[in-house]
């Protein structure tokens, strides 16, 4: 069945919004499958403990394929950590504050937020390698705050009601044009 669409608004709309899908398509294949995307994780900045270098309310992206060896204090590292003792691990960024072997030439690494010199004000936990996820590549300055909203289950309802409202409009109009034509 091939369409008609005489009508300007209609035709207005159908281009933006495929645009739109086209570069969501291409933005999901390029971050998961272009070598130096893949390589990185984003995270949404919740709290002030890195201003004003990282502030609440940024994207930050860092590099998951790093070589351990190469990590140096004062480098910027995201991990997991279990900060209000609950079941779930939270992300932190932070500096690397200190970096020594144990015994067993495992890695024990000390962070600290931003401003931080003295060592009595280091963070009180220790991670290993395992809890690191990757280190700072880059932040996005303020577009936190939309991924954020766009990831709460509130986000996605108002996109996917958005998504259905143009659908609508489109059908509406698409079916009032054909039926002019009969």
């Amino acid at each position: 069945m091939k369409l008609n669409i005489e009508n300007k608004n209609i035709k207005c709309l159908i281009k933006p919004v495929s645009i739109g899908l086209a570069i969501l398509v291409l933005c999901y294949l390029i971050l998961n499958y272009v070598p130096f995307f893949a390589n990185n994780k984003v995270f949404s900045v919740l709290t002030q403990s890195m201003e004003p270098v990282i502030n609440s309310g940024d994207v930050v992206v860092v590099n998951t394929n790093f070589e351990i060896d190469s990590l140096e204090e004062e480098d910027i590292i995201a991990f997991y950590m279990n900060i209000d003792n609950e079941e779930e691990k939270e992300v932190v960024i932070h500096y690397v504050a200190n970096i020594q072997k144990d015994g067993a030439d495992n890695y024990i690494i000390n962070t600290k937020p931003w401003g931080v010199t003295q060592e009595a004000s280091w963070d009180e936990w220790t991670i290993t390698e395992d809890d690191i996820i990757g280190v700072y590549n880059f932040k996005v300055e303020k577009l936190g705050s939309i991924v954020l909203f766009l990831s709460s289950t509130f986000g996605k309802v108002i996109v996917i009601i958005d998504i259905i409202i143009i659908y609508l409009i489109i059908e509406f109009f698409t079916k009032k044009e054909s039926g002019k034509q009969k």
